[in-house]
């Protein structure tokens, strides 16, 4: 069952050559611009979406997937118990934020890897 994500298109970006100014009018993205056509092009042009389909990833990678994620959870947890059963004068976040961080990032770019 496949499902989107927006995501922002950088190669889509409304930029101007060096002597002209930004049109965000033509686009439809200043406030005086309405909802008309422009807006519509706008959209279009800077979000496309991505479908994950779940016949790419056998059961097996989505089962691995979900126990890493349980092992990061469970660290998580060791951690925030750690940090308070022994007094370390750190915030158990400095360590649990990034972590989870870094794991979602992977995760993502895991996910929306194209094989090319």
């Amino acid at each position: 069952m496949p499902f989107g994500l927006l995501v922002a298109n950088p190669a889509a970006d409304v930029r101007s050559r060096p002597g002209q100014s930004r049109n965000y009018c033509a686009v439809g993205i200043g406030n005086g611009c309405g909802a008309g056509a422009g807006r519509a092009a706008y959209a279009a042009a800077m979000f496309h979406s991505i479908h994950l389909d779940e016949n790419r990833y056998p059961v097996r990678m989505r089962w691995l997937l979900g126990a890493l994620w349980l092992l990061i959870l469970a660290k998580c947890v060791v951690v925030w118990w750690a940090i308070g059963h022994w007094n370390v004068p750190i915030h158990p976040a400095w360590v649990i934020v990034p972590t989870l961080l870094f794991a979602a990032v992977a995760t993502g770019i895991w996910l929306t890897a194209h094989d090319d």
